[in-house]
């Protein structure tokens, strides 16, 4: 199912199978977040809402899928969608805004097993495509398999929404102009013997110059991890995800 992501935004197969797994209750959830990208697509948005005016769906269950299909449509911007997000929005309940509020909720109990696949997927957050864990994962962040051990609860929950605050030099984003007047920001991956500077982005692409085109660099205050990762789960992936990293030791 998490691997289907890839492929749902230009397949239709795919894009009907994700569907019918939302009668599924084991796999309605990791259904909707590969969906993520396909939710554009004007037959996906309304079928998605159509499951959600018409499925038997339990009571506590319906907050963390209204949170779902929120982010699903929330690129959505038609009058459909506009429409309905509020209503949704209502049954998602509430949003912790703040580091104390995000702090009070993450200290409640989250799945490893599920925080696993929010690290790993294509259409979540992407942690994958820049942090490893047991060699899986890109190299352009720090390696997290034993993360849980490094850093403690809160911390972690820190790292995640202030990631500027603290940033291991080898870590640092550096602002590369080259002699077009073009800026490349980037992790600095490797300096090859061949004259040539490999920024990784953050979403994990490579890009190489070489040294005689770089007219200057300049390292910035912020992380190459975005500020709005919160915004890329609902409350309860988060909590999940922090319940994996936590175990990493």
């Amino acid at each position: 199912v998490l691997g289907l992501a890839n492929s749902a935004s230009d397949s239709a197969d795919a894009q009907h199978f994700l569907l019918s797994l939302l009668d599924d209750p084991r796999l309605r959830r990791d259904a909707l977040r590969s969906l993520r990208p396909a939710a554009r697509n004007p037959e996906v948005e309304k079928a998605l809402l159509v499951w959600w005016d018409k499925a038997p769906l339990p009571a506590d269950r319906r907050p963390e899928l209204a949170q779902q299909l929120l982010l699903d449509l929330k690129a959505n911007t038609d009058a459909e969608a506009e429409s309905r997000k509020k209503a949704l929005a209502d049954a998602a309940g509430p949003r912790p805004k703040t580091a104390a509020e995000w702090g009070k909720f993450l200290a409640g109990r989250g799945d490893p097993a599920e925080g696993e696949r929010v690290f790993f997927h294509p259409a979540g957050p992407r942690c994958a495509a820049c942090h490893q864990v047991d060699g899986r994962g890109g190299k352009v962040g720090p390696d997290l398999t034993t993360i849980g051990a490094a850093l403690n609860h809160d911390r972690l929950i820190e790292s995640i929404l202030d990631p500027s605050k603290e940033i291991a030099p080898a870590f640092v984003t550096w602002n590369v102009t080259t002699r077009d007047g073009k800026v490349h920001t980037g992790v600095i991956v490797d300096e090859g013997p061949n004259s040539t500077v490999t920024l990784a982005d953050a979403q994990g692409k490579l890009e190489t110059l070489t040294r005689q085109d770089i007219e200057e660099r300049t390292a910035s205050k912020k992380s190459l991890m975005p500020d709005s990762l919160p915004d890329q789960m609902t409350p309860q992936e988060f909590r999940d995800l922090m319940a994996y990293l936590s175990e990493r030791k």
